[in-house]
C-alpha cells in the first residue's frame, strides 16, 4: 500500500536558529537538488525538481540526515541544506496524526545507522551491498515500518531522450545500460 506523505516545509533559511522552530523530527523526508551533471541528469529523466533525499533524525542530541552518499552517513541538518544551496523541501508521512510513535523512530535509527560506511552504489543497482540516495529512503520505510514509499520501476520507463541524461547513462553504464532493471527516485518518493 502507497502511504501518503504531505509536505512539511518548502523553505530557504540562512541560519540554523530558523531551522530549530521548523519542528522537525526523525522520519521526516528530506529532498534538495544540485548542479553536477549527474544530479541534472537525475532531475531530468525524472521530471523532478529533486536529485538527492535523505533521511531526519533527531540523533546524539542534533536534527541529522541520514544520506547515500559516498559513503552512506549522518550529515547535520543545517549541513545537508546548505550544500543544497539552501533548497530543499521536508515532507512528513501522513498517517498517525503525522507523527511516529518513538519506537518507530528508534526502529528507523537503529537499522539506518547500521548502513553507515555502505558504498555509495554508482550504478543503482537494486542489491543492498551498496546504497543509492532514494533506494536507502525506501528500503528504510520498507524495511523497518513495512511502508512502500513508491513502485520501484525499470530504468526504460524514466525519460531517457534529453541530451544530458543520455551522456550521463554512457558515462555511467558504457554500452551495457541496464534498461530493465528496477530502480526508485527521488521523485517517485516525492509524489507518494
Amino acid at each position: 500500500m502507497m502511504t501518503k506523505i504531505i509536505v512539511v516545509a518548502w523553505l530557504i533559511f540562512s541560519s540554523f536558529q530558523a531551522l530549530a522552530d521548523q519542528h522537525y523530527q526523525t522520519g521526516d523526508i528530506i529532498f534538495q537538488s544540485s548542479e553536477s551533471p549527474a544530479n541534472k541528469a537525475i532531475e531530468l529523466a525524472t521530471h523532478s525538481k529533486f536529485s538527492h533525499v535523505g533521511v531526519i533524525f533527531e540523533y546524539q542530541n542534533d536534527l541529522q540526515v541520514l544520506e547515500a552518499t559516498n559513503p552512506v552517513g549522518i550529515t547535520p541538518l543545517a549541513k545537508f541544506i546548505k550544500r543544497g544551496e539552501g533548497k530543499y523541501a521536508v515532507l512528513r508521512l501522513k498517517e498517525a496524526n503525522n507523527i511516529l510513535t518513538d519506537e518507530q523512530k528508534e526502529q528507523l535509527i537503529n537499522k539506518g545507522t547500521t548502513w553507515i560506511g555502505k558504498k555509495y552504489d554508482f550504478v543503482f543497482s537494486w542489491n543492498d551491498d551498496e546504497l543509492y540516495c532514494s533506494e536507502l529512503v525506501y528500503k528504510l520505510y520498507a524495511e523497518t515500518l513495512h511502508i512502500n514509499l513508491a513502485q520501484p520501476k525499470p530504468l526504460k520507463t524514466f525519460d531517457l531522450s534529453h541530451p544530458l541524461v543520455k551522456e550521463q547513462l554512457k558515462v555511467k553504464y558504457g554500452k551495457n545500460i541496464p534498461f530493465d532493471d528496477n530502480m526508485v527516485s527521488p521523485q517517485q518518493i516525492y509524489e507518494s
